[in-house]
């Protein structure tokens, strides 16, 4: 989140210096960048969230197991 926090105020700071043609294709890259970089972040907090519930899963799936025994 800090880099995409930085990364607009180096969108800001440049665009004084670029060629109001070039305006649009710098916004763009920058809600480009942003939308990755959102994806990706939901993407790490999902994936760290799902690790810890397949191990709990499979917990569970042993302990069913060796409770029912064999048929």
């Amino acid at each position: 989140m800090l880099v995409l926090l930085v990364v607009a105020g180096i969108v800001l700071f440049v665009e004084k210096f670029v060629h109001s043609d070039f305006k649009v294709l710098l916004f763009s890259f920058y809600v480009l960048f942003a939308m990755f970089g959102t994806f990706y972040m939901s993407y790490s907090i999902a994936k760290s969230v799902v690790e810890p519930l397949d191990r709990i899963e499979k917990k569970q799936e042993r302990s069913t197991q060796a409770t029912s025994g064999p048929n």
